[in-house]
């Protein structure tokens, strides 16, 4: 199986995840957070989506630079965010498909001005950067939605509220 393949996999899967765990929540929860050194839900979706978004930036440029080339997605409602998060599935999906596995070592880096942040071959900055990146800051969103009261949806399997659900539809 090619790279492309599996990654492209990956890539559907993940966001998959994203949209069952950003549906999870209430536009009027996007302030929420638990802390004062804290993201709030709202940031922290932004983030997710805006990183699924980089998926073709990743594999068709030689760098992202802050300074000129980052436009940050601005969200008003839960709604919002998941159109965005669709709006960009078909192009990484085809970004992904169009890669060979030649042009998945070729080298990517995400700078600020002159200053490298990272650099490192167009797989491992998929892997890393983006979807590493966002499996991270989904995983905070659940625990946001559980503090909240939300039902946690699964993500690699069904969660507790998952189980809770089937028990109680099979006592039916």
């Amino acid at each position: 199986m090619l790279l492309s393949q599996v990654l492209l996999n990956e890539v559907s899967n993940e966001l998959k995840n994203s949209r069952k765990v950003i549906a999870a929540f209430k536009t009027e929860q996007l302030d929420f957070k638990p802390h004062e050194k804290s993201m709030s839900v709202k940031d922290l979706i932004t983030h997710i989506v805006g990183l699924h978004n980089w998926i073709p930036i990743v594999l068709t440029k030689e760098a992202l630079d802050f300074k000129t080339d980052h436009h940050p997605i601005i969200i008003t409602n839960v709604n919002e965010a998941l159109e965005q998060l669709e709006a960009g599935l078909s192009l990484a999906q085809e970004t992904v498909k169009g890669m060979t596995d030649e042009t998945w070592a070729t080298s990517w880096s995400l700078k600020s001005g002159d200053h490298v942040i990272v650099s490192g071959s167009k797989y491992a900055m998929l892997r890393n950067i983006v979807l590493n990146h966002l499996i991270h800051h989904r995983g905070q969103l659940t625990v946001y939605l559980r503090l909240l009261g939300n039902a946690v949806p699964g993500v690699y399997g069904p969660s507790a509220d998952d189980m809770i659900a089937m028990k109680q539809a099979q006592q039916q």
